[in-house]
């Protein structure tokens, strides 16, 4: 084939598979509308204890429900108003979601300590100490899906005691994430450094004060608990009401994502809508008033038949694509453009999380080792210097949290298995080594009962 032919091909597969993530938008938007609604009385109740930042939420809310019941109206109504308008939207999404999950990170800490005090408390096994096994039994479960080996390590990390000197922790931390953000470009290694601070002490940052009264005064309440003191009732109580907090956080970060999701797909339609010829859009806008009269279930597996479709047009895509390289065709701007285009669209499909817009559009400008080394330099300052106003029990939760979030952070499985044994070996007090052993195996039962 030539050049031409090439290129005309891709145009093609191109528009096919932007028509078909239309159809998939449209349905996605009128699918999580239905969810909201089904969530909203509880939800409701949630807001209304919010005080006076109730009132961001419920215009969020009522904005992106007016864009639906707009489209349903008049499907064109979308490409009058400008993109930006969508982002916006989606911006505030992103902000709010950040705010709330400042206070979910910070409770949580709590919340956890307080299950290792009362757990301790409680345990009562006599469990057999064989070292061998155990190490066994954790490889066994890491080598289950390879493909999930950090997520499990992150997980044991998290309920064993950290063991190891703050040189050595520095010096994981320092390694790995070197490896993780080397390919990455200056300002998301930026973004992700600043959400790493957060992560270990949200309370620095002026939005933990101001953007939610309720959560910032039940955070403060937490911070002042005198937990090695207090009595197993209270600590009690606090574990449950902490839990049940997180709770609330948790389902109001649910509804605000579902939301977010919306507003993506307002944004990829926008994006998408100008350049669909007329039998296209028609063909578009039956299909959407078809979808006005599906319920939940109707639409859920019409998704999945038009997720099904996007697999194929997408392969159809991506050798097209593929071609492209092996004849050596020049990327010329009409190229360049649709590769960046369906990278954005592709972003906006994928993104669940509502990530911020500088981490979901790729930017292949790697960080200068340099500034990623300052960067990583400026990190370890921030932490050292914020544990030397904690007590231990603070300090080792949150320093054990951020090695959980670290991409990579043995360089072999040895060095984990290393890491592990210094938590439980060097260890004189026998019921500690079985209290352990007891937190791993729950996650490697529960693990196991779920597959």
């Amino acid at each position: 084939m030539d050049k031409n032919e090439l290129t005309n091909n891709i145009k093609i597969s191109s528009k096919n598979q932007n028509n078909v993530i239309m159809k998939l938008s449209i349905l996605e938007i009128f699918f999580r509308e239905k969810n909201i609604i089904k969530s909203e009385e509880k939800i409701r109740g949630i807001i209304s204890n919010l005080e006076d930042q109730n009132t961001k939420i419920i215009e969020l809310k009522t904005e992106i429900f007016n864009n639906i019941i707009n489209i349903k109206d008049d499907f064109s109504s979308i490409s009058k108003k400008n993109i930006n308008y969508y982002i916006d939207i989606r911006n505030d999404i992103h902000k709010t979601l950040m705010d709330l999950s400042r206070y979910l990170t910070e409770i949580s800490y709590y919340n956890n300590i307080y299950y290792d005090f009362l757990s301790r408390k409680q345990f009562d096994k006599n469990i057999p100490i064989s070292f061998e096994d155990f190490y066994k039994k954790i490889y066994d479960y890491l080598m289950i899906d390879k493909m999930t080996i950090n997520q499990k390590i992150a997980e044991v990390i998290w309920v064993i005691p950290m063991k190891i000197t703050k040189q050595k922790y520095y010096s994981i931390l320092s390694n790995s994430l070197k490896k993780s953000f080397k390919n990455l470009n200056k300002e998301k290694c930026e973004i992700l450094f600043k959400r790493y601070k957060s992560i270990f002490n949200g309370t620095l940052e002026w939005e933990y004060v101001n953007a939610f009264d309720k959560y910032f005064r039940i955070t403060q309440n937490y911070k002042e608990v005198d937990y090695k003191h207090i009595s197993q009732e209270e600590l009690d109580k606090n574990f449950i009401d902490s839990k049940n907090i997180i709770r609330e956080i948790e389902d109001l970060l649910e509804f605000l994502r579902e939301l977010g999701l919306i507003i993506n797909k307002f944004i990829i339609v926008h994006m998408i809508i100008d350049e669909m010829d007329k039998e296209d859009k028609k063909k578009v806008e039956i299909f959407l008033q078809d979808l006005t009269k599906y319920d939940y279930k109707m639409l859920l597996n019409k998704s999945n038949e038009i997720e099904s479709d996007l697999m194929k047009v997408t392969k159809v895509y991506q050798e097209d694509t593929q071609n492209i390289i092996n004849n050596n065709i020049g990327i010329d701007k009409n190229l360049e453009d649709i590769y960046s285009k369906t990278e954005k669209i592709l972003s906006y499909l994928n993104d669940y999380y509502i990530e911020s817009e500088e981490l979901l559009i790729k930017n292949d400008e790697s960080i200068e080792q340099n500034y990623l080394d300052k960067l990583i330099s400026n990190f370890i300052e921030f932490i050292e210097r914020n544990i030397k106003n904690m007590d231990n029990t603070n300090r080792k939760i949150r320093m054990k949290k951020i090695l959980t979030l670290l991409e990579i952070p043995f360089n072999t499985p040895d060095d984990f298995f290393d890491y592990l044994k210094s938590s439980i070996e060097f260890n004189n007090d026998r019921k500690e080594i079985q209290y352990i052993m007891n937190e791993v195996y729950n996650i490697l039962n529960h693990k196991k009962s779920s597959h």
